[in-house]
């Protein structure tokens, strides 16, 4: 689901995960940060502004 808001609207948050796959703000930190362990997707910016993009 996460990859797909990607490919659909080019980046997506902490907030949007949560709210996207109903789990908290903690849970969806790990599942954003596994997806960028496995090379799926890269962080730009930091903390609150943190946003996701697809690692082309």
């Amino acid at each position: 689901m996460v990859i797909g808001f990607i490919d659909d609207h080019g980046s997506i948050t902490r907030a949007d995960v949560a709210n996207l796959c109903h789990l908290s703000l903690s849970r969806a930190y790990h599942l954003l940060k596994r997806l960028q362990a496995e090379g799926k997707i890269i962080q730009k910016g930091k903390m609150r502004h943190a946003v996701y993009t697809r690692n082309r």
